[in-house]
C-alpha cells in the first residue's frame, strides 16, 4: 500500500498539469477597445440627432462609448457600435466573439443588425444618453492580456 501511494505521488509531481480547453471571458474596458478598433477600421455611429462621446476611464470608473443629445420620440434613437460596413457580418479577429454587454442610463432594447456587433436603441424626446458600459469578449483558450491586440 505504501509502495502504492508512493508510485501515485511520484507520477502526480512528474507529469505535467492537463490544461483543460474551454472558453475565457474577458471583459474589456470600452473606451480601451473603441480606441484600438477605431484605428484598425471599425465604426462607430449613433443616429442623427445624437453625438457619439467616448468617455475616458475616471478613477475607478470604467471607460465608457456614450450616444447623446435630444432624442426623437417617433424614431428609435440608435447606437451602432463596432460596425464594417464592407463586411455583411463582420466578426471579432481571431476567434474572440461577443459574449455579452450593458448599456446604462436607462431603458433599451438591443438591436439585430447583420453589419453591427453591439448596436440598441430606445424612444425619448428629452435630452437622452445611453452608453455601452460593459463590454465581454470571449475566445476558446483565450489570454485577457491580449484582447486589445488580437481581437480588433
Amino acid at each position: 500500500m505504501k509502495k502504492l501511494f508512493l508510485m501515485t505521488f511520484a507520477i502526480s509531481v512528474l507529469l505535467p498539469p492537463v490544461v483543460q480547453a474551454g472558453w475565457k471571458s474577458c471583459e474589456v474596458d470600452v473606451y480601451q477597445a473603441y480606441s484600438t478598433a477605431v484605428k484598425r477600421g471599425w465604426h462607430f455611429s449613433c443616429s442623427s440627432k445624437l453625438a457619439l462621446t467616448p468617455e475616458p476611464p475616471k478613477g475607478s470608473q470604467k471607460g465608457r462609448l456614450a450616444c447623446q443629445g435630444t432624442g426623437d420620440l417617433k424614431k428609435k434613437n440608435v447606437a451602432y457600435f463596432f460596425k464594417k460596413d464592407w463586411q455583411s457580418s463582420p466578426k471579432f479577429k481571431n476567434g474572440w466573439r461577443l459574449n455579452t454587454y450593458e448599456v446604462s442610463g436607462g431603458n433599451f432594447n438591443k438591436l439585430a443588425k447583420q453589419k453591427v456587433r453591439v448596436s440598441f436603441y430606445w424612444l425619448s424626446k428629452v435630452k437622452t444618453k445611453r452608453s455601452l458600459s460593459k463590454l465581454v469578449l470571449e475566445k476558446e483558450n483565450g489570454d485577457c492580456s491580449k484582447v486589445y491586440d488580437e481581437a480588433f
